[in-house]
């Protein structure tokens, strides 16, 4: 079956990159897909760049965002979900590319797995210091899980995630997994991606493509979380996630919850311990054993000495 791919790209303001994203699309070797670009309000001349491309492949759609519609792109996105024909799903933001192989190698993948099997690749960085992406390997979520609930586990450990635009999805689990959250401005990805996760029933692996995403500091979290505003939206998406996992499994506390408690109350220790008290409830049912500090050091050692990277052609 020639299953359709439905990409979907929220964007604002970003004129000066979005050719990256949207070429990463047009050059792939699968041709079956279309490409949904949500516009969050750019006031550059991105939806100018968007239409030329448009002009040459009508593959690509171009909606703008209605002001009767929240900010953001967790709104983008769900506006892109209420316009796709697609089998799957890709999520792609706008200032990241994806391999020009991605689509056909992971339908291929997943040709023979049940329609509950979302596909997973490996990553690399971009920064704007660089000529060339650097692509990871070695990474303990780069495999297989038949067990999706043992991908938490792995991310707690290692202090790790996967950026959106490694997953292809089917439709089917978007279905269950439900639409992002408006009202979080924080990790409303690693809060829609644990539904996508619990939802699905196996996750495939594939180590011959890759996705990029650029970034210009070491630590996923921003400045943003450091702020009143952007601690309040990491607790609720944790809170969410707890949830979602607790109402799914049964189980509580989760080893994933606790070590992003952890991982918040040594960032908010070293940048802004007045806040500590605040969120006490919170940070309270953090990993405290030594395990959590020996899992740290070794992840820090294991980044060093074991990650190794290939830079590759864009």
């Amino acid at each position: 079956m020639n299953y359709k791919i439905s990409v979907i790209i929220p964007t604002y303001n970003r004129a000066h990159i979005i050719k990256d994203a949207l070429n990463s699309v047009l050059m792939q070797t699968y041709s079956n897909w279309e490409c949904i670009v949500i516009d969050d309000g750019s006031t550059d001349h991105t939806e100018r760049i968007i239409k030329e491309i448009i002009s040459i492949d009508n593959r690509i759609k171009y909606i703008r965002r209605p002001s009767s519609r929240n900010k953001g792109a967790a709104t983008c996105r769900n506006i892109g979900l209420e316009n796709v024909t697609g089998d799957y799903i890709q999520f792609l933001d706008s200032d990241d590319f994806i391999a020009t192989n991605k689509f056909e190698v992971q339908i291929k993948l997943l040709k023979n797995e049940n329609l509950t099997t979302i596909g997973t690749c490996g990553y690399g960085i971009m920064r704007p210091i660089w000529e060339k992406p650097r692509i990871f390997y070695g990474y303990s979520t780069f495999r297989t899980f038949k067990n999706p609930l043992n991908l938490f586990k792995i991310f707690a450990i290692n202090f790790s995630y996967l950026p959106l635009h490694v997953y292809l999805i089917p439709s089917l689990i978007i279905d269950k997994a439900g639409k992002w959250n408006e009202n979080l401005t924080v990790n409303d990805d690693g809060e829609y991606f644990s539904r996508v996760i619990l939802n699905c029933s196996k996750i495939k692996f594939c180590n011959n493509t890759f996705a990029v995403y650029r970034t210009g500091a070491g630590n996923r979290m921003t400045k943003q979380i450091m702020e009143d505003a952007g601690i309040q939206s990491y607790v609720q998406s944790w809170n969410l996630i707890e949830k979602n996992i607790s109402e799914k499994t049964g189980v509580k506390d989760h080893l994933y919850v606790r070590a992003a408690k952890a991982n918040m109350y040594q960032r908010l220790l070293s940048e802004n311990p007045n806040m500590i008290n605040k969120y006490s409830k919170f940070l309270k049912g953090r990993w405290t054993n030594p395990s959590y500090f020996i899992a740290m050091a070794i992840n820090k050692v294991r980044t060093k000495l074991l990650v190794s990277y290939q830079i590759l052609e864009k």
